[in-house]
């Protein structure tokens, strides 16, 4: 059995090595060997940061495409493999389908990593394999819901960094063997897996991902992981821009207007030609000329036709301005004013679900077998992206929409659980065919995202997609490659004690977030708090206020102070990530937070201390990580209470006292090296 702590070059060179396992008919297979597989070509191309290699092979009538990526700089790898039936005949069935099926030697292994969002909140385990194996498996079909397909293999000798890539359902397991001292690791996307082939269809596994490490510090071992995404896997920032997404900042003027149904509805559905303006023009007067303009769900025209004034949610799937809301002309100057103002248009779509599917097949020329359901209950749909020609249908309306109206950035929600629809295709189409439907869908889900992202690059827009599923449902490792979670999680909407607790969790596995800029337990009115502000400086800043409505209260110098400072400590957010305090429960309201992004190259970076509205502690001591014992340092307070002139590293690592007077404050400091 292939160990992971091999190289890579050992399974590609061998491939009976790969590390991969599956049954097809009754014979079970373990890697790709030559005995059964025949290699027809092999290319590999060397870039700046990584090498790609891509094998095609033949196995008994099925063409094999493996795609395994080396990333020099990182000690990391990831790969994958697809069959296609380009015969005239049904294959024979698949199953036991293990995207990764390996063994890592060493002892005293350790399973590291958070849980899910919804429910978990990404709360942080530590699993003992010697005691018992470890089995997690997401079976809804939104894959970062409840449980997460990232993990920390650690051991006395090293470990791995593991990422299972899959939009749909998946599995995963660890049994240490106590006689081997080695754990093994399998790993599948698309639970219990049977079924063949039809010719053309294909079957694609997994995206696997590996860190190999060393470190014995777990810290040390996350900035690892934190370096490859930020360096390599992250989507690109735009076309020629060798970064990824970088920060940047959006605003959401849905709810600040004058129109009654705004207050029975959500998203954008009170926005419209009349009443766009006087928000967006009173942030401009003040000047507060956020990055991205979030246009959100209800723009839309509902699938008989009509405008919906207040139902986002049962009326998805035209994907066409409603002409009452913005009648010809009216949509297309507000994005024209925000283009001059240098900001960009960020628009919510939800193409994973219609309603309606009768009316939609009326009016829009959709077709109702595309839609999958039970009977059309609760009027809830899937729209099955698996069938080439409802993903062609889907594909050619989201792009009209964005051509027509140069929309910059694409944001897509999924506000439902597919994995029961699934499971009807899949009894539709008969015997012998269980998982087939998901397994196309998330092809075809994956092919809307690359036709979305060619548009964007050949239009010159920002070449990343906001990857929302009712909050932080859907960020596998595959999605990560094209998006990043503009909303990391829907809860995370209310409490900064919340925040607080998310920020250090997620942080080690997902650099690039954001959430919402408010606190509503602290907020009943629509004044400015700077602590709320401050707990949501992260990659994704997003400062919520009623500039227009309540225009009396508005503390403006308080949101003109939170944009200034979100400006001068977003180039930290990348950068390296150290938790100083224990990680606390979401609830927990009486104990300090804090955190220090730090930049290695630069040798400086940003600390962010929170004394929440419940702690009776006026100071706390963090050790630092990342600054340099030997080298002289200046602590500068953005707020000029704890600047420090001179201060060693090795003073910084034995502790520095944070003070707090009075509770419900946030602390900014700045860490840079002296000349």
């Amino acid at each position: 059995m292939f160990s992971l702590d091999k190289t890579y070059d050992s399974f590609m060179q061998n491939l009976a090595e790969f590390p991969i396992s599956f049954r097809y008919g009754k014979i079970a297979y373990r890697g790709l060997s030559p005995t059964y597989f025949t290699e027809i070509s092999r290319k590999t191309e060397r870039f700046s940061k990584k090498e790609v290699t891509e094998i095609t092979l033949t196995f008994q009538g099925l063409e094999v495409q493996v795609k395994g990526t080396r990333y020099f700089a990182h000690n990391a790898y990831e790969y994958t493999l697809s069959f296609t039936n380009n015969g005239k005949e049904n294959s024979d069935v698949f199953s036991e389908v293990q995207g990764m099926d390996a063994l890592f030697v060493g002892k005293n292994a350790h399973l590291k990593g958070i849980m899910g969002d919804f429910v978990h909140q990404f709360a942080p385990y530590d699993k003992d394999l010697a005691k018992e194996p470890v089995h997690f498996a997401n079976d809804s079909g939104r894959p970062t819901h409840v449980t997460f397909p990232y993990f920390n293999l650690q051991t006395e000798r090293g470990g791995a960094m593991l990422a299972l890539g899959w939009a749909g359902t998946w599995q995963a397991d660890f049994v240490y063997d106590q006689t081997a001292e080695a754990t093994h690791f399998t790993g599948q996307g698309t639970l219990n897996l049977a079924t063949y082939l039809k010719p053309g269809e294909r079957l694609s596994f997994p995206v696997m991902g590996v860190l190999l490490y060393s470190e014995k510090d777990v810290d040390n071992t996350a900035n690892l992981w934190r370096r490859w995404l930020v360096d390599c896997i992250y989507p690109r920032n735009a076309a020629n821009d060798a970064r990824c997404a970088q920060p940047f900042s959006t605003v959401y003027h849905a709810f600040d207007n004058d129109n009654e149904a705004r207050f029975r509805t959500d998203g954008s559905t009170a926005e419209n030609y009349l009443n766009w303006e006087k928000s967006v023009f009173a942030a401009y007067e003040k000047g507060l000329v956020y990055d991205v303009q979030w246009f959100d769900a209800g723009w839309y025209i509902a699938p008989d036709g009509t405008s919906p004034e207040t139902d986002w949610w049962g009326t998805v799937g035209t994907w066409e301005l409603d002409p009452v809301k913005w009648p010809q002309g009216t949509f297309e100057r507000r994005v024209a004013i925000a283009h001059e103002k240098g900001q960009k248009m960020m628009v919510w779509f939800e193409p994973d679900r219609v309603t309606h599917p009768e009316e939609l097949a009326k009016n829009y020329g959709y077709n109702p077998a595309w839609a999958l359901s039970e009977n059309g209950k609760n009027n809830a749909y899937i729209n099955n992206l698996g069938n080439k020609d409802c993903l062609e249908w889907t594909k050619k309306r989201i792009l009209a929409f964005f051509e027509k109206y140069d929309i910059d950035l694409y944001r897509e929600d999924f506000n439902i659980d597919p994995a029961g629809f699934w499971s009807i295709g899949d009894g539709a189409e008969g015997k012998n065919r269980k998982g087939i439907t998901e397994n196309l869908y998330v092809q075809g889900h994956f092919a809307l995202w690359d036709a979305i992202l060619e548009w964007a690059v050949a239009h010159g827009k920002p070449t990343f997609i906001d990857s929302c599923a009712s909050g932080g449902g859907r960020n596998d490792f595959d999605t990560i490659h094209r998006s990043i979670p503009v909303n990391r999680s829907d809860a995370d909407r209310f409490t900064s004690a919340l925040r607080l607790s998310l920020t250090p969790r997620l942080a080690a596995w997902l650099p690039c977030n954001g959430a919402v800029a408010k606190d509503a337990e602290q907020l009943t009115d629509n004044s400015c708090d700077l602590y709320a502000l401050r707990a949501s400086y992260l990659c994704v800043y997003q400062p919520v206020a009623n500039f227009y409505l309540d225009n009396a209260v508005i503390d403006w110098d308080c949101y003109r102070q939170g944009w200034a400072e979100w400006k001068q400590i977003n180039p930290y957010l990348l950068k390296d990530f150290y938790p100083l305090t224990p990680d606390h429960v979401p609830t927990e309201n009486s104990v300090w937070t804090a955190y220090l992004y730090f930049d290695e190259e630069k040798n400086e970076g940003a600390l962010q201390a929170f004394r929440p509205s419940n702690c009776q502690q006026s100071s706390y001591t963090v050790r630092l990580k990342g600054v340099k014992a030997n080298c002289n340092y200046t602590v500068v307070d953005v707020d000029g209470k704890q600047t420090i002139a001179s201060v060693s590293g090795k003073e910084l690592q034995n502790g520095l006292t944070l003070l707090a007077e009075s509770p419900r404050t946030a602390i900014i400091l700045y860490i840079k090296p002296l000349a």
